[in-house]
């Protein structure tokens, strides 16, 4: 088969088509210099295959431990070929000289920012980490928030009730979870679109969409609000709260908490990751339920099947498409040796809809008994949002379809953003 290319023309539009050309031909792909080089990348499309490498500990996240600094130096994004993620050693929380350098420490890029988020990390670090974050990030937390998401959600839908349409994306999909994830980290209502925009700039420096220009605009972004919220935690720990920050800021294991700069990197962290994720997963969500009238009409007629309906969701077309993982060993998979060093790209889309494990995959069907999906990843870099997530989109889908008995497509066809890591659309204009 011909080498496969993400960012060819017409990528969006045939996604799924050009995955099962693979998954059945050539499922464990190689593309670069021929193996044992190092440069170029393998891609995998099975649900198997896709599955083992996300769950593996000798597929890492830590590049330079495996490639050293000169190697680590790659072009492109963080998934999967990164240009400049410095390796930053984490602070030790006990020792005071430590702790006061490490609040005096900026990012000098968005890269060396990343390189503190705990989904870059491998362990011992990230199991600290998601350890103090878990201690905060509650399910009754979360479960605790959703009546004022559904009130958040029924308050953006009034414009465009009384207009009789409204862009989905735009007034709905986008703003509910930078609203939500602002309230939760205690963040001031006006200062919302500056969240907005600092989380569009970072995201699009983590697709393959490399540009200069776009990672100039990340580390722009990445300095404004690593000083925005650094103000915010400093006024926050003289004022503890029932916020998702002072949860952060209080959470301790064992004596250890986070440090200055590791709290403001997880806030940062769980502002992009979150957002993106749910705005792509409401507004694909609200996409397919349209291009399926029946689903839309049971899901409507039948809200209790919401939690149900979302994962269904998840799987037929996940909000985040592709991630990466290093081998740090040689390894067999798919009966192909990825060898040490080289670069494994996996496509959580293609994996779940892989007919082995999801028969009749190209159907939506919200009653579907057993659904097998890795939307939000899988082994120790499950996503830690994934329970707000999800109950984000079930109460936007459910409170959009009790709003609007007729919705419909407002004509035309809905715009793809362009991206390989991320699927989400760039507008969706809808009649209610």
């Amino acid at each position: 088969m011909k080498p496969f290319d993400p960012l060819a023309d017409g990528y969006q539009e045939r996604l799924y088509e050009i995955y099962r050309e693979y998954r059945e031909n050539d499922p464990v792909h190689w593309v670069g210099e021929p193996p044992p080089s190092v440069n170029g990348s393998w891609y995998l499309f099975r649900y198997a295959d896709v599955n083992f490498v996300l769950k593996d500990p000798r597929f890492v996240r830590e590049y330079s431990k495996v490639l050293g600094e000169s190697r680590h130096e790659m072009s492109g994004s963080p998934e999967g070929l990164p240009e400049e993620m410095r390796e930053v050693s984490p602070g030790e929380p006990s020792d005071k000289a430590n702790e006061k350098l490490q609040a005096e420490w900026r990012p000098h890029s968005f890269w060396d920012m990343t390189a503190r988020w705990m989904l870059f990390r491998d362990p011992p670090d990230h199991t600290r980490l998601r350890r103090l974050v878990n201690k905060a990030f509650t399910p009754r937390a979360i479960e605790g928030f959703a009546p004022r998401v559904e009130e958040i959600a029924r308050e953006l839908l009034q414009v465009g009730l009384r207009e009789g349409g409204v862009d989905v994306i735009e007034a709905y999909a986008f703003p509910l979870p930078v609203i939500v994830i602002a309230e939760m980290l205690g963040v001031p209502a006006e200062d919302r679109p500056k969240f907005r925009a600092w989380s569009n700039a970072m995201a699009a420096a983590m697709d393959l969409y490399w540009t200069d220009e776009v990672g100039q605009r990340a580390s722009a972004a990445t300095a404004e609000i690593w000083e925005y919220l650094s103000h915010v935690i400093d006024r926050r720990r003289e004022n503890l709260g029932n916020d998702l920050l002072s949860a952060l800021i209080g959470a301790t294991e064992s004596g250890d908490r986070l440090t200055e700069d590791e709290l403001v990197a997880m806030a940062i962290l769980l502002l992009v990751a979150g957002h993106e994720t749910t705005v792509n997963l409401i507004g694909n969500g609200t996409l397919a339920l349209l291009e399926h009238p029946d689903q839309m009409q049971l899901l409507r007629s039948e809200p209790w099947r919401a939690a149900q309906a979302v994962e269904e969701l998840l799987r037929f077309d996940a909000p985040v498409q592709m991630t990466a993982r290093l081998a740090a060993q040689d390894v067999e998979v798919g009966g192909k040796l990825i060898r040490k060093g080289q670069n494994v790209c996996v496509f959580i889309g293609a994996a779940n809809r892989d007919p082995k494990f999801n028969p009749d995959p190209d159907r939506l069907d919200i009653t579907r008994d057993v659904i097998h999906h890795l939307g939000f990843g899988g082994g120790i870099h499950y996503c830690v949002g994934a329970p707000l997530a999800r109950r984000e989109a079930q109460i936007a889908l459910t409170t959009l379809l009790a709003a609007a008995p007729g919705l419909r497509f407002a004509g035309g066809r809905p715009a793809w953003r362009r991206g390989v890591v991320f699927r989400g659309l760039a507008s969706l204009p809808v009649e209610i």
